[in-house]
């Protein structure tokens, strides 16, 4: 059963070793233009990695697990940036819909002040002239 301590040098040597490696791979990805923080793949990384120490299997070839942990979690964070951006596509898309549907429901001004003039010209003379000075102004 491996200690606390034994696992915790475990996993400091191996990020030692490949926090280079890590790094690069997660910056050769341009995370930050798609939305997605890097310390948090590094912190995700780290997290798995700790994981496998915690669980006593043995890290046989670290440089392998260490490149399968990391672009696999790379392709996790890609995936779950490209949901949220559809997410995010969709509402706009929604909002600008219901901008547009709003729009369409306002009463059309020069078709409702024509109206009103008409009704006016039913009225008798001394307030059908108000009304017409109003609606004219």
């Amino acid at each position: 059963m491996a200690t606390e301590k034994s696992a915790t040098a475990e996993f400091v040597a191996i990020l030692a070793r490949f926090s280079q490696s890590i790094q690069s791979s997660i910056i050769k990805f341009g995370l930050d233009r798609r939305g997605v923080d890097p310390e948090d793949v590094l912190q995700e990384i780290r997290l798995k990695v700790w994981k496998k120490i915690l669980s006593e299997k043995k890290i046989r070839r670290p440089a392998s697990y260490i490149n399968i942990v990391v672009n696999s979690t790379l392709v996790d964070c890609l995936r779950q940036s490209r949901k949220e951006a559809i997410v995010i596509q969709r509402e706009k898309e929604k909002s600008r819909e219901e901008t547009s549907r709003k729009r369409s429901q306002l009463p059309d001004l020069q078709a409702s002040w024509k109206v009103i003039g008409e009704a006016a010209d039913l009225l008798m003379e001394a307030r059908r002239r108000v009304v017409k000075l109003f609606i004219d102004n």
